[in-house]
């Protein structure tokens, strides 16, 4: 019956791979297409912005251009996120991750100039002024979290050193086994090299999932500047009431250090527990 059931696993285990292959780059074809139309659609209102006169009606087609924009970025945002954060980033190519997430960045920094710039004074200098600083803080969230990936870098060394000691470890054990009369003597060293191995395992999963991936680090510098942007944006507009937010980003602040420090707690025991 087991022999059955792993049998039928193993028929459908590549049909499943070629399926999913299939759909994440079906998935990344169409988020190409969605921000080619965005970066047509911000050519179109960058003519209407600068007064160049190649869209006749501005004022009927700058609203449409908008929904466009809007809609075609909120779909690639979603593939994009799809296809980093779930397991069809195993089926993309390395290129094609990092060019849709460039791609990604560019046409939604240039929207957020593009847009700012269509507004009238006194709106417009302000929104300008989030656009600058929101591009500020997408270059400054590269570069950070760029060296914090360069700095795990060096895990993956004492990782490969880690291997290299174990390999050395299971060579020592086959010399002994010869020479040792006694195998149960050697039985506490055959355990110690087992877990030793286990761990490093575990180590190399670890670092497998949460590998070096520029696209990544892309992706979470572009949300956190166009987040940075919105919420300028909302209060420039006294879309929200400085006193509402005030009491809204208190209570989220609160909620955020107790979820931190009691997830922190459980981790440390855990692994507290693991090392004792």
């Amino acid at each position: 019956m087991n022999t059955a059931t792993d049998s039928s696993v193993v028929f459908f285990l590549p049909r499943i791979i070629r399926y999913a292959a299939g759909l994440a780059h079906f998935l990344a074809i169409v988020a190409v297409i969605c921000e080619t139309v965005t970066a047509v659609m911000l050519v179109f209102m960058a003519t209407i912005v600068w007064n160049i006169g190649l869209i006749q009606n501005p004022t009927v087609w700058w609203p449409l251009f908008q929904k466009i924009t809007i809609s075609s970025l909120s779909i690639s945002f979603i593939i994009i996120f799809a296809l980093l954060y779930t397991p069809l980033h195993e089926f993309l190519s390395y290129v094609w991750r990092t060019f849709t997430t460039f791609f990604l960045a560019l046409v939604s920094l240039y929207t957020v100039i593009v847009v700012s710039w269509g507004f009238a004074e006194p709106e417009k200098n302000i929104l300008l002024q989030f656009a600058f600083l929101a591009m500020i803080i997408f270059i400054a969230e590269i570069i950070l979290f760029y060296a914090l990936y360069m700095i795990r870098g060096r895990k993956l060394a004492f990782i490969v050193r880690h291997k290299n000691a174990l390999e050395e470890i299971s060579r020592g054990l086959g010399v002994l086994s010869e020479i040792v009369k006694e195998k149960k003597s050697l039985d506490p060293i055959v355990r110690a090299s087992n877990s030793a191995y286990q761990s490093w395992m575990h180590i190399v999963k670890y670092e497998l999932l949460e590998r070096w991936d520029v696209s990544r680090i892309i992706f979470q510098a572009l949300i956190i500047s166009l987040a940075f942007y919105m919420a300028g944006s909302l209060l420039s507009y006294q879309q929200i009431a400085y006193s509402g937010l005030v009491i809204i980003i208190s209570i989220a602040v609160f909620i955020v250090l107790i979820i931190i420090i009691a997830v922190d707690i459980m981790l440390s025991e855990k692994t507290r527990a693991m090392l004792v």
